[in-house]
């Protein structure tokens, strides 16, 4: 084991504010690689290296530059399974620190310790989620050895069928002010909440992959799994105030068709997220977004500029939020002018000059599907 310097350096601050004294720690070279005296970081401590190439238990240093490098003070060898990985050196008057010579080599090698169970629980966490993409993703063999033996490590049943659904927040914009650590922290918090839950049978479990929960869950039909996901939705919302879209997989016994459950999960959760305020979406239910991620960016670009032709962006960002009113409404003026907060005539006025302006009319059948197509590829 090695010791990282923002390791070392969270652990010299926590043991400063323990003894109020100077912390350095040195690596298994003898350079200072974390101070509370920044200045003294990536010298090299003549006292820490004899420690470490003569075994030493410690090292007193009487005045500054006994030995190069060094201020008075104490340093001690930091152990790990039996091998010198470090030193830890507290500066200040011999008589004073010597007294928590013993007690803060300890406390380090615990600090150690602890970071490093963390790393390798960091470490095999992500192991398991290269794993579980690499079998979501189906890109492995049936065959392969090496992959069987990853599944059995981490107590995947590749053979089992499920179901799939992927959940995400409904409106990214509740999300809007949590930086990246808190984040990770609440993703992990749903997803231990969550797993929790779900694991009613042996082999279900949940993960985040692409920026959604993904749950795998043992064979329901559609109304179970339904009633699954709303429980799911409740929770999330009562725990932490966040409303979900959730997208579900079409029923599929087989159990090497997790690679396509998935992407078809995927595909009803872009249905769902359509509704900022939370829906539940079978694979079986939608209808657009079956082919709409197989259209290129840049040919969606064209047909929405082909649709709102003669429009400025500005402007067709006012068209989308009258044309969605008044497709929502299902055509209706009156419904669709009351949900804009505008008279009907006004509503009437504008769709007259959006026809006129781009040669489409939104009220006419044909015409109000290019509309409809063109607003599903800006959401």
């Amino acid at each position: 084991m090695f010791i990282s310097k923002n390791s070392a350096k969270k652990i010299v601050l926590e043991v400063k504010d323990v003894i109020h004294q100077e912390i350095n720690m040195m690596d298994e070279k003898g350079y200072i690689i974390a101070s509370t005296d920044p200045k003294r970081e990536g010298q090299f401590h003549t006292a820490a290296q004899k420690i470490i190439s003569q075994k030493l238990d410690q090292i007193l240093v009487v005045h500054d530059d006994e030995y190069a490098g060094t201020k008075k003070g104490i340093n001690l060898p930091i152990l790990f399974s039996g091998e010198i990985i470090g030193v830890i050196g507290i500066t200040g008057d011999v008589a004073e620190v010597a007294k928590y010579g013993r007690i803060i080599k300890r406390i380090t090698e615990i600090l150690l310790l602890d970071a490093y169970a963390k790393e390798q629980r960091n470490i095999q966490e992500n192991l398991r989620a290269d794993f579980l993409k690499q079998w979501i993703y189906g890109k492995f063999i049936e065959t392969d050895q090496d992959f069987l033996l990853r599944s059995r490590l981490f107590g995947v049943d590749v053979f089992k069928p499920f179901r799939v659904l992927i959940a995400a927040a409904a409106d990214p914009d509740e999300l809007q002010g949590k930086n990246e650590i808190q984040m990770k922290l609440l993703d992990q918090k749903i997803q231990d909440d969550t797993g929790n839950f779900i694991k009613g049978q042996e082999g279900e479990l949940s993960f985040f992959l692409d920026g959604g929960l993904v749950c795998l869950v043992s064979m329901r039909n559609d109304i179970q799994i339904k009633l699954l996901a709303e429980e799911i939705c409740r929770r999330v919302k009562a725990d932490f105030g966040l409303n979900l879209a959730v997208g579900i997989d079409s029923y599929n016994p087989d159990a090497k068709g997790i690679s396509s459950s998935y992407f078809r999960a995927k595909k009803a959760l872009q249905s769902a997220a359509a509704c900022k305020t939370g829906k539940i979406c079978l694979y079986s239910e939608i209808g657009l977004e079956i082919f709409m991620d197989d259209i290129p960016p840049e040919d969606r670009h064209d047909f929405i500029r082909q649709v709102f032709k003669g429009c400025t962006e500005g402007e067709i960002d006012e068209w989308v939020k009258i044309l969605s009113a008044f497709f929502n409404a299902e055509g209706s003026i009156n419904l669709a002018a009351s949900r804009l907060f505008m008279h009907k005539n006004t509503l009437q006025y504008k769709l007259n000059k959006l026809s006129e302006t781009t040669g489409h009319n939104p009220r006419k059948l044909s015409d109000a599907a290019l509309f409809y197509l063109a607003l599903r590829f800006l959401k």
